[in-house]
């Protein structure tokens, strides 16, 4: 199966190099040119060097490669002006390439597009509310990706990961609580956002199993199955990182302000081979010194 994937900076895609790597599949990647060398380091497939925001360059290009799976995993978080063209602007046009091509698009989307009200966990039928720019642009890219294409489009929408991988361009949950606590720098963080964590593995490896399932189509959720605030979380990270003086490191928001952003599993979680994995074995997958014990 002739897979491309878009987002090889990402932790994401870090690890689905690694996981495809591992299970013997092929995968072109396309890499920034102005990108860490680093990230080009993988045991299969083959790396094409391509500017994502350059549209005639990337059509020739995954028009000369015509792969079956065309997975993106792309996305920027912090620059609101590139945020606009890779959260938005670059999922429309790769559905466009898609349905063109009847390439089956996997597109990895996020929990931002809700709005944390709801008590209960979000289902995939429930109406996004997003309340960040970033959430913003996320819904808009998922949107113009069903707007655009009939081709079966899959979204998969997770929350925030963690992840071991050290390479990747942009951090995860983990690396950049890591990276604060390094520099001596306080966070301030609140126990009242609820979300349930996974890992950059568990995500690759869905991604790789739906890749071989062309009966699944719409949009799905993905993530741990455990909830914890991000306060407590963070505490925890920097427990198992062993680093000193860890609970001066983090602190309290006292933002009464209660946010859930949970999500239901089902119905992707009866259907795949691959487990959502529960706090305990994400922190398996780390690599820090001490592990982490539970009671």
């Amino acid at each position: 199966m002739k897979t491309l994937l878009i987002g090889i900076s990402s932790p994401i895609g870090q690890s689905f190099l690694k996981a495809s790597s591992k299970r013997g599949l092929d995968v072109i990647a396309m890499s920034d040119p102005y990108s860490d060398p680093s990230y080009n380091d993988t045991q299969s497939g083959k790396i094409i060097e391509c500017d994502l925001s350059n549209e005639s360059k990337l059509q020739e290009l995954i028009f000369q490669e015509w792969p079956e799976v065309l997975i993106n995993c792309s996305e920027e978080v912090i620059d609101e002006e590139e945020m606009a063209g890779f959260n938005t602007h670059l999922p429309k046009f790769l559905s466009q390439l898609t349905h063109h091509l009847g390439t089956r698009f996997i597109h990895i989307s996020s929990n931002a597009i809700f709005d944390g009200t709801k008590s209960d966990f979000y289902r995939s039928t429930d109406t996004p509310n997003p309340q960040t720019f970033y959430g913003q642009t996320k819904l808009l890219g998922e949107k113009e990706i069903l707007k655009n294409s009939n081709s079966n489009p899959l979204i998969l929408r997770i929350p925030e990961i963690l992840s071991s991988d050290s390479k990747s361009k942009q951090k995860s949950f983990n690396q950049k609580i890591i990276q604060s606590a390094q520099a001596k720098q306080v966070i301030e963080l609140t126990n009242t956002k609820q979300f349930q964590p996974t890992s950059s593995t568990n995500i690759a490896d869905v991604i790789l199993e739906l890749c071989e399932r062309n009966d699944l189509h719409g949009i799905f959720h993905w993530a741990g199955s455990e909830t914890i605030n991000e306060y407590e979380l963070a505490k925890l990270i920097l427990k198992r990182a062993n680093i000193e003086n860890h609970d001066e490191l983090v602190k309290l928001n006292d933002d009464s302000t209660i946010s859930n952003f949970c999500m239901e599993l089902h119905p992707l979680k009866n259907k795949l081979k691959t487990q959502a994995l529960n706090l305990k074995e994400i922190f398996e997958e780390l690599d820090y010194k001490e592990p982490l014990k539970f009671n």
